[in-house]
């Protein structure tokens, strides 16, 4: 075992030492384009991973974390958004500005590209000056160190001492009066889902829904076959009142209930009745304002001899696993990961 994490952490060094950080005392956007640390003029440009055409300075680039680099921070299941765990600013020239565990820094695209997966662009609806001037107000903490505690709050002020991702990115158009962030209450703290969901911004290509089953308890002493089944869903790029979604509790390959909305609107919550214990599947079918289908299922076990509730402590889900679209649901025009996909659904 500690081999193993000597191994990991070995690893770890040689990756981040690989990717250049740009000088503390770097000051302006040329000269943050124009840093070339190891001197053999290929600063982020000539690779394979070029940034689209259409991107301009101040986009935002989000992203997930590939599994191998995903911390267990937050317990049980969770809603699975796309391109959600990271975000950058783009500074020109395949260069993008971020707060990361190295701080607040100047990296290439192609290093994104080692750690990172569903790597996706939004613009903010605004005029070039204000995007250019956001990206400054970044280019103005450079060197400042990661915020590690999410407690301590935002602060959109060009004297914090530290900055988290999605917070560097919120004050530097905060600082432009462009406020980017979707008040979830009564938490207030921005991530990059809240900026998705604001109305100004817009992301190029339209993000997958999805969906979790997040309790299934018993719903009564007398009657232990019925169960109350909670769940939430959600859209990366649209708040949760735009999607919709329907069920299958049993996984028979019949709907059980029609395409309903949420109800708080962040949760949902349905009863049904199984006709005997055992091993259960529930399949959801998660579908956006633009017609974008993701189809989820999570399996649990119900058992009547651990009193008339689920046996689990993580809510009874013992797997959970996304899973393609099938072609007799859903007529696809276009598959791909990072673009738009036209879906025509049989209703």
């Amino acid at each position: 075992m500690i081999k193993k994490i000597i191994i990991i952490m070995t690893l770890l060094i040689l990756v981040t030492s690989t990717i250049p950080i740009a000088l503390a005392n770097t000051t302006s956007r040329t000269e943050v384009i124009n840093n070339d640390p190891d001197g053999d003029g290929e600063y982020g440009s000539g690779t394979i991973f070029e940034v689209p055409a259409y991107v301009k300075i101040g986009d935002i680039l989000c992203m997930d974390k590939k599994p191998f680099f995903q911390l267990p921070i937050f317990p049980g299941p969770v809603v699975e958004l796309y391109s959600n765990d990271h975000c950058a600013l783009y500074v020109g020239d395949n260069k993008f500005i971020h707060a990361s565990f190295n701080g607040v820094t100047v990296d290439p695209y192609w290093t994104f590209h080692i750690w990172a997966e569903n790597l996706e662009f939004a613009t903010v609806l605004t005029n070039q000056d204000i995007r250019d001037a956001a990206v400054d107000f970044a280019i103005g903490q450079i060197g400042k160190p990661y915020q590690l505690d999410y407690d301590l709050g935002i602060d959109a002020s060009p004297d914090a001492e530290e900055w988290y991702c999605a917070e560097l990115v919120w004050a530097s158009y905060f600082n432009q009066g462009i406020d980017l962030d979707y008040y979830f209450e009564p938490y207030h703290l921005v991530a990059v889902w809240s900026m998705l969901w604001n109305d100004n911004t817009e992301t190029y290509n339209n993000l997958l829904p999805g969906g979790v089953v997040y309790n299934i308890e018993s719903n009564n002493l007398e009657d232990s076959n019925t169960v109350i089944i909670s769940s939430v869903m959600e859209d990366s790029d649209d708040p949760p009142n735009t999607v919709i979604g329907r069920y299958d509790f049993d996984n028979d390959g019949e709907w059980d209930t029609e395409w309903t909305s949420l109800d708080d609107p962040y949760y949902k919550e349905h009863v049904f009745t199984y006709p005997h214990a055992g091993f259960w599947t529930i399949k959801m079918e998660i579908m956006d304002s633009e017609g974008l289908v993701n189809i989820h299922k999570h399996t649990f076990l119900l058992n009547l001899d651990d009193y008339n509730v689920l046996n689990s402590e993580n809510t009874g889900i013992v797997s959970s696993q996304s899973e393609p679209l099938e072609l007799n649901e859903v007529n696809l025009n276009t598959q791909t990961s990072s673009n738009p996909v036209t879906l025509t659904l049989d209703l």
